[in-house]
């Protein structure tokens, strides 16, 4: 056993059962919304989009996240450290930071994903394009650095989780107010990306009933910037070590709760409001998928036409003989 010298207060608790409980919970939640979304653009329109791509491969690294965070919570990720003998210990943490990497960066793809969504729901003009673009990137660009950086405070950095090798570590602080920058950055887009359609939708000629209820579903993103505001208001727990695979756990948990589905959600409901319309001019107009011939009906259309010129020119010779 490591860790301080006396056990500490309740004794030998195990949040790893509720972080796996949450971590599923919601990936599932994530699975079904995204299933439902592919299974219904294929349906109605026989293709998918780079939105559609995108929200896929965030929800495989969400995947990836939970599985991993399993195996860290089977090496004890979740009790206290005390607990712990020093070879489970360095393998709960070990994964854990292995887990970060997809979990961080499932976390900005969807943001490009649903900006390409309204891309393509709106009549957005070149400029709001590339500011939206360069937003969702640039929150793509920043939790990127942040892995970077995770692995980077540490060299060895295999000393994250074996302090045996005594490795040379930067101040906790370093790493702890980027990802508060990055973090206030993410929620700026999930409002700005939630927010945006609303202003579209306030100029078109339709009743104040369906401006404000296409306004609600698009603005659900303001959910996303409200949990990227409650992850930054916990990110002080990063600085915490001395008991790091039960405070590390609580805080997983907490902040997992709203961390995916609610991504898939927003964009799955755009897809589900306007997959298969856009707005342009001053009203929403709303196209059913354009019917595809089979080969079988493409040929009987050209036998048609071909027997319909031949019957058009037997006719006119015949004419031409009466005359």
């Amino acid at each position: 056993m490591v860790g301080s010298a006396s056990p500490p207060a309740g004794g030998d608790q195990n949040a790893g059962r509720t972080i796996n409980a949450v971590n599923w919970t919601f990936t599932t939640i994530a699975i079904l919304a995204v299933t439902g979304r592919i299974i219904g653009r294929l349906a109605l329109t026989h293709n998918i989009g780079w939105d559609d791509f995108w929200i896929l491969v965030s929800l495989l690294f969400s995947i990836s996240y939970t599985a991993i965070e399993s195996v860290s919570i089977a090496f004890g990720g979740g009790r206290h450290v005390y607990y712990l003998a020093p070879e489970s210990l360095s393998n709960a943490i070990k994964f854990n930071t292995i887990a970060y990497v997809p979990g961080i960066i499932s976390v900005g793809l969807p943001k490009l994903a649903v900006a390409i969504l309204l891309m393509r729901l709106l009549n957005i003009d070149r400029r709001q394009r590339i500011l939206m673009y360069c937003l969702s990137i640039g929150s793509i660009i920043l939790q990127t650095l942040c892995v970077v950086f995770f692995y980077a405070q540490c060299k060895p950095a295999a000393g994250l989780w074996d302090p045996s090798l005594k490795p040379a570590c930067w101040s906790p602080s370093v790493l702890v107010n980027f990802a508060y920058f990055a973090g206030a950055y993410s929620a700026l887009v999930d409002f700005y990306l939630a927010l945006y359609p609303t202003t579209v939708l306030f100029q078109l000629k339709i009743n104040m009933k369906k401006k404000i209820g296409l306004s609600c579903v698009m603005g659900i993103g303001v959910i996303a910037g409200a949990v990227a505001i409650y992850k930054c208001a916990t990110l002080h727990e990063l600085e915490e070590h001395a008991d790091y695979t039960y405070i590390e756990g609580e805080a997983a948990a907490r902040r997992r709760r709203p961390k995916h589905s609610h991504s898939d959600y927003y964009s799955t409901t755009l897809a589900t409001a306007g997959s298969y319309g856009q707005i342009e001019g001053d009203s929403m107009e709303l196209r059913a998928p354009p019917k595809r011939e089979s080969q079988t009906e493409i040929r009987r259309t050209i036998d048609i036409n071909v027997e319909s010129n031949r019957d058009s020119r037997a006719a006119e010779a015949k004419m031409r003989g009466w005359s």
